[in-house]
């Protein structure tokens, strides 16, 4: 009872629970509001910034720590990558023996793991290499010019020895000789011996030698690329052709020049042979004549028209022939026996003229040739 006495007397008997608010003063607010000041002013910006700093300092020793792990990694790869003499059959070992452990790989250390991947590494290498070396054969050395000069007199002396040699065949012997004063016609007759492959009896030269027929048997020449000397006599006649030509002064003189439409490119005098009926296609040059000079333009002419002669002529005789086929015909279906009659009569009278022409162009081809008998000599 003394006790609620106390109680009641010291906290509510003085009406003090009915005074009104006097903030949190009366609760030693003083001292709190200096400790709110420190907790809302200059410590709580120094324990942020202190924050920061910490974090970026943890961030920076991860950085040096993931930087310096990457160099130790790429220090380990470039060691177990890099050949060495000394240690190459330590490290098999070790590779080995890693391997015989039946280990796994998530089990090996990341040491081992560099080491195994540059000993493979350089199995591979090698290996390629090795390949390399077995794929691709030996290149032929360069040639010196003292050899390039031994090889082509070589060859110009198995040229002359096979003009004097006992197999070459009379026709050339005798052309030899004629050719000996006349640089064009010796480049010509040496240009046969290298399209024939070194043999006579082979040559193109000796065939048209022993050939009838004057209009077949004009040795021709004319200015070409080295592209078409490839492709008509393939590449080892062309560069034995072209060197021939570079090596010697008169050749390299009248024998090379600029190809006109493009002055950057050389052309070659070479030997071609063709048929009357292939003058008028491409200007041709005459060999065996008075020189190795290009045809005027005149000369080109006639050439032509001689040729357009001779193809009337050829036309001529195959109309002909086959008017004698009709002649000898006794029956054409579709055809009854007076009109067939008529038929021959027509084609026989048209024959009859077309024979009278042939033999008026003939003649006319024949004096033409007379005419030019001292500007042309035949082979």
């Amino acid at each position: 009872v003394a006790s609620d006495q106390s109680w009641h007397s010291s906290s509510w008997s003085d009406t003090s629970w009915a005074r009104p608010w006097g903030g949190w003063n009366e609760w030693g607010g003083h001292h709190w509001g200096h400790s709110w000041d420190s907790w809302s002013g200059y410590d709580w910006n120094e324990w942020e910034k202190e924050a920061e700093q910490a974090h970026e300092k943890a961030s920076n020793n991860e950085e040096a720590h993931e930087k310096k792990a990457s160099n130790g990694e790429k220090a380990h790869e470039k060691k177990a990558s890099t050949p060495q003499a000394h240690d190459h059959d330590g490290t098999e070992k070790r590779v080995d023996a890693i391997l015989r452990r039946g280990q796994t790989v998530d089990q090996l250390t990341t040491e081992e793991l560099h080491l195994i991947v540059g000993h493979i590494d350089k199995q591979k290498k090698t290996a390629e290499e090795k390949a390399d070396d077995e794929g691709e054969p030996d290149k032929p050395a360069a040639e010196t010019k003292e050899e390039r000069r031994k090889r082509l007199h070589a060859r110009n002396m198995r040229y002359y020895r096979s003009l004097d040699s006992v197999n070459c065949p009379p026709e050339i012997a005798r052309l030899a000789r004629k050719a000996v004063d006349d640089a064009g016609q010796r480049s010509y007759m040496f240009e046969s011996w290298l399209a024939s492959n070194e043999d006579w009896k082979k040559s193109s030269l000796l065939v048209t030698l022993r050939r009838k027929g004057s209009s077949a048997r004009r040795g021709l020449r004319k200015w070409v690329l080295y592209s078409e000397m490839i492709t008509k006599w393939g590449e080892d006649i062309a560069l034995a052709m072209k060197e021939a030509k570079e090596t010697d002064e008169h050749k390299r003189k009248h024998e090379i020049r600029d190809f006109p439409d493009a002055p950057h490119l050389k052309q070659y005098l070479c030997l071609f042979e063709a048929s009357e009926e292939d003058l008028d296609e491409e200007a041709f040059e005459t060999v065996f004549s008075a020189g190795a000079e290009a045809l005027t333009a005149e000369e080109q002419e006639m050439q032509e028209t001689k040729s357009n002669a001779n193809k009337a002529i050829k036309k001529a005789n195959e109309r002909i022939k086959a008017a004698q086929k009709v002649k000898t015909t006794t029956e054409i279906e579709g055809v009854g026996p007076h009109l067939l009659k008529a038929m021959k009569n027509d084609v026989e009278a048209q024959a009859q003229l077309l024979g009278q022409a042939r033999a008026e162009l003939q003649s006319a081809v024949d004096k033409d040739e007379a005419s030019r008998q001292c500007n042309f000599q035949y082979l």
